[in-house]
């Protein structure tokens, strides 16, 4: 929108991933199934729930 692209305002980083810490898997319920994922070190996770109706 403003003539310039995205990474310019948010360079990548460099990030050392590290061992899974967390894991998820097959987690079901009205809206989703059978969702897995895992959590590494070093990385951010985000989550969040919609209502929207």
């Amino acid at each position: 929108m403003v003539g310039r692209e995205i990474k310019e305002m948010y360079p990548p980083k460099a990030v050392r991933i590290g061992k899974e810490i967390f894991r998820i898997e097959n987690i079901s319920s009205d809206k989703v199934q059978n969702v897995s994922f895992a959590l590494l070190g070093g990385i951010d996770l985000g989550a969040s729930e919609s209502n929207v109706f």
